[in-house]
């Protein structure tokens, strides 16, 4: 109704899929974040080429998180009421609540004082990274705020859509909301985690589970250098805010929890110790991966064409754009406004590629020939999640 044009793979999924499917994580697509990621494109941009994300699972057979569906969500907002979503939540949630310091995107953090710096471990060192532009993220994660905020956005939910004796929102929508809408299956490594939790589920916009016995309603939220932990406890009217400048840990969990215990009465656990081991598994799963990777390489190779043969500019129509040049006999390669790296051999086609901006990974390039040893595709892997970036349409520098 709202959004015509917009289109996920496939003609009955397009004509079939509602709102809150949107924000139910159940349309059957894959995460494919390097859309949006530090891409440079604008929110209707990534919203008109999710109609090439291949879909991971049937149509509302799954939970799969999917930070795009909620930014499709914000452009639906848009439509409908002739505002955009950065100012219809301005107006109607932050303003009356009183949320001073909380902004939908990092441009206006130029204006304010006392502000969080982001950090990242890079190398095993923890070391300050620059704010990243993902203002085209939207409702899915570009909201930037405090606790003190956040604070008054809990006592809200807490108190079925009143804030202070107004009514912001009507308590049937708070109640759908925190209603289970798409199951999440709990793994063995989930129970374990929480033995006394017997179902998760997902609402509208939020993580439900039982927790003691009670229900809980909760998110969190990582974005370069920062995570957010939020925990209600209704029928206790318990909200908690934990919000770190760190990505990759899990001490806001911790924290999270050890303080619903604490007002709740639960027996005391050491989740501090229960998580860092969680983490220290998770990190070695992906240390094995990396090894096995790495073990996989074939020595004394070489690139099948001499180096200036492989520059050119590679498409994608999902991801967009990779320009590939030979500068000073090197081969450095650039996609969006983040991502510029220096390619060196690694076996064969394939090109390990280090990103000058550190936070972003490590990626290797393929290239593939065809039978008159043209370069005619590129395969990209980023070593993190092992997502295809762009292959198809090569487009040699001076060709036709």
């Amino acid at each position: 109704k709202y959004l015509p044009w917009f289109q996920i793979e496939g003609p009955y999924v397009t004509r079939e899929v509602t709102v809150r499917d949107l924000l139910t994580h159940r349309t059957g697509l894959p995460r494919g974040d390097q859309l949006w990621y530090a891409s440079g494109f604008s929110r209707l941009e990534v919203l008109h080429r999710v109609r090439f994300l291949q879909p991971q699972w049937s149509f509302r057979s799954h939970y799969g998180y999917q930070n795009i569906m909620f930014m499709a969500a914000g452009e639906v907002l848009h439509a409908a009421s002739g505002a955009t979503w950065d100012d219809f939540v301005r107006s109607h949630i932050l303003t009356p609540l009183g949320m001073t310091r909380t902004r939908t995107g990092i441009t206006a953090l130029d204006t304010m004082t006392d502000v969080a710096t982001p950090h990242m471990e890079i190398d095993d060192t923890v070391r300050v990274i620059p704010w990243r532009n993902m203002d085209n993220l939207g409702p899915a994660g570009a909201m930037i705020s405090s606790a003190h905020d956040l604070a008054q956005w809990l006592l809200l939910q807490l108190g079925d859509g009143v804030y202070h004796g107004t009514r912001l929102l009507s308590d049937s929508v708070v109640e759908e909301m925190h209603t289970p809408q798409t199951v999440i299956r709990m793994s063995k490594e989930t129970h374990a985690l929480y033995p006394d939790t017997h179902f998760m589920a997902y609402g509208l916009a939020w993580s439900l589970k039982d927790y003691h016995g009670k229900l809980f309603v909760g998110h969190g939220g990582v974005i370069d250098g920062m995570r957010t932990e939020i925990g209600m406890i209704p029928e206790d009217h318990l909200g908690v805010v934990v919000l770190a400048n760190l990505d990759g840990t899990n001490f806001p969990v911790a924290i999270l929890h050890r303080v619903l215990d604490a007002y709740m009465g639960a027996p005391p656990r050491d989740w501090n110790t229960v998580l860092l081991a969680e983490a220290r598994k998770s990190r070695a799963r992906e240390d094995s991966t990396r090894k096995a990777f790495e073990a996989a390489r074939v020595p004394g190779t070489h690139p099948s064409l001499p180096l200036e043969q492989y520059a050119g500019t590679y498409s994608d129509s999902l991801y967009g754009d990779i320009r590939i040049t030979d500068e000073n006999g090197k081969l450095v390669a650039r996609m969006g406004p983040s991502y510029t790296g220096d390619l060196e051999h690694w076996h064969y086609n394939t090109f390990k590629v280090a990103w000058r901006d550190r936070g972003l990974g490590t990626a290797f390039f393929t290239f593939a020939l065809n039978a008159e040893g043209r370069v005619v595709s590129l395969q990209v892997l980023h070593l993190g999640g092992f997502e295809r970036l762009a292959s198809p349409n090569k487009v040699a520098a001076g060709s036709p």
